[in-house]
């Protein structure tokens, strides 16, 4: 039962669309996934206008339990995703 992340295209809401799942190496509880774009940058987001001091854009930060902060490349997200780093 290792984590796995789950991300879906809500582009269209009448018409989701899952893409691949990512299956972590940890067994842990992945929570609080954040993928940064424009209307983050611009202080949309809920958070003030980052300009360029903004997160890459091709990155999803997740936060897990027992496994630390990890990042995953979201740039190919049509044929998944890969881990770039972690802490």
């Amino acid at each position: 039962n290792r984590t796995h992340t789950y991300v879906f295209d809500v582009s269209n809401l009448a018409n989701p669309v899952q893409k691949p799942t990512f299956i972590h190496a940890d067994d842990s509880i992945d929570h609080n996934l954040y993928v940064w774009g424009s209307i983050h940058k611009r202080g949309w987001g809920g958070n003030a206008a980052m300009g360029s001091s903004a997160p890459d854009l091709k990155y999803a930060y997740l936060s897990n339990y027992a496994a630390g902060l990890r990042v995953l490349d979201v740039t190919d997200i049509e044929t998944g995703m890969n881990e770039v780093g972690f802490f």
